[in-house]
């Protein structure tokens, strides 16, 4: 099916719009100007993720209420009277966040950076409020994700950053060196915090311990625990699952697999310890606290014929949105 011209104008106002607004957020970077930063990384991180998410399928970037005429331009349906036009509503930029990690799990572990530069985007918006140091902690978070999405894009780094390319390289360079005086002072303050605390007294100390033992959260996909590099008290690593590809192993004569091997892994983009207080927010932070941001849980190894059908599996859920789109597209086909 030929691409209507809305869908058309849509990704090309998507692109402009991103390129616009990364190179701008650049800008007020290298002028020290953190708020517009933010604004302006908001809403490239927005416009791109949605970007990605329409060169899928339009539909992806649809919003859920009132959204079926929304859905009908997407679909570039067209009536007697010619190709309908009104009112398009799409999603707000977390939800696209979310939606595009979850397509790339490359960006997962930017999502916490990215999920707080779009809701800087939304509140700086309304109330001209951010906190400049969580800002100037997911620049370097902002510039990978940015050209992790125009990787998938087809997209250059000159393509996306233009004559600022240079200026991208020097700003995540000068905002990982950001993040590390940032650690070590949200460590200094964490520090300061258990001097204050066993300053109680051996008893009041050990049984805070004891209650924060038994409030503690079971161990989940999203979380798992681990010791606090300031205090060694148990704390809570949050993040995302992700497999390495299968690997297969001791063919048979013929040269078949018989079996097949992967690991099971942890990318980590917070921890918070409440003992101590400290809160490390984004992959970069965790690592700079000592902390190794990609844990291996655990090495699965399977027959070779359960992992081709969980490769198979895999692949019929990555494809279920084109089988989507296909019956939505069919309308037009008959057209």
């Amino acid at each position: 099916m030929a691409q209507s011209s809305f869908v058309s104008e849509l990704l090309a106002s998507l692109q402009s719009q991103a390129i616009k607004s990364v190179r701008a957020a650049l800008e007020h970077y290298a002028a020290e100007n953190r708020y517009e930063f933010g604004v302006q990384a908001g809403i490239g991180v927005e416009n791109l993720a949605k970007l990605v998410l329409a060169r899928v399928h339009p539909s992806l970037i649809v919003k859920e209420d009132r959204s079926f005429q929304s859905l009908l331009l997407a679909a570039g349906w067209t009536t007697d009277k010619g190709p309908m036009s009104g009112d398009f509503r799409t999603i707000g930029a977390v939800q696209a966040v979310e939606r595009v990690s979850f397509l790339h799990p490359t960006l997962a572990r930017y999502s916490a950076d990215l999920k707080y530069l779009a809701e800087v985007r939304n509140g700086v918006a309304h109330i001209g409020l951010a906190d400049s140091t969580r800002v100037e902690a997911a620049v370097s978070g902002f510039v990978g994700a940015v050209q992790i999405m125009a990787k998938i894009l087809g997209m250059s780094d000159d393509d996306i950053f233009g004559q600022l390319t240079n200026l991208a390289s020097q700003t995540a360079a000068t905002a990982e060196r950001s993040v590390a005086r940032i650690v070590t002072k949200k460590i200094a303050v964490a520090e300061t915090r258990i001097e204050k605390l066993q300053a109680l007294g051996a008893r009041a100390y050990e049984a805070l311990l004891e209650s924060l033992s038994q409030d503690a959260d079971d161990e989940s996909d999203e979380a798992i625990p681990i010791d606090c590099p300031v205090c060694g008290h148990e704390g809570v690593l949050q993040g995302y699952v992700e497999h390495d590809p299968w690997e297969y192993e001791d063919r048979d004569s013929d040269g078949n697999p018989l079996t097949a091997l992967r690991r099971r892994w942890f990318d980590a983009s917070r921890f918070e310890c409440r003992l101590c207080g400290v809160k490390l927010e984004g992959w970069r932070q965790v690592s700079a606290a000592g902390i190794n941001p990609q844990q291996v849980l655990e090495e699965e190894r399977t027959s070779a014929l359960q992992a081709q059908e969980a490769e198979i599996e895999q692949l019929l859920i990555e494809r279920r949105v084109e089988g989507l789109v296909d019956l939505v597209d069919q309308h037009d086909d008959s057209d």
